[in-house]
């Protein structure tokens, strides 16, 4: 996957879902392959952001560049560039030396 043409967005309103988010930024921006709105794992409620990936580079470009600011259902939406959480080294427990690395 191309984190490129990924782009987060921030402040979504409680009721937005992965279809309005997708059509809105269809609209604005271009063709987009995935639009996926948070929810939480218990209530299955919105966490008010979402992620977007778009065909290509230049339609998430310009919609990290325009896109803050803009009106999506009632709100003002935030949109950022997607950040890649490095990877983590797994912490096992060494049996032979006793030690927790």
């Amino acid at each position: 996957m191309n984190e490129n043409r990924k782009v987060f967005v921030a402040r979504l309103a409680p009721h937005v879902g992965d279809e309005e988010l997708q059509e809105f930024f269809e609209r604005n921006w271009g063709p987009v392959r995935n639009a996926h709105v948070a929810r939480s794992k218990d209530t299955g409620q919105s966490l008010n952001y979402g992620f977007v990936e778009f065909e290509d580079e230049d339609s998430a470009i310009d919609a990290k560049r325009e896109g803050s600011g803009m009106n999506l259902s009632g709100r003002e939406i935030e949109v950022k560039p997607v950040r890649v959480k490095p990877e983590r080294e797994p912490r096992y427990l060494d049996k032979y030396a006793g030690v927790r690395r």
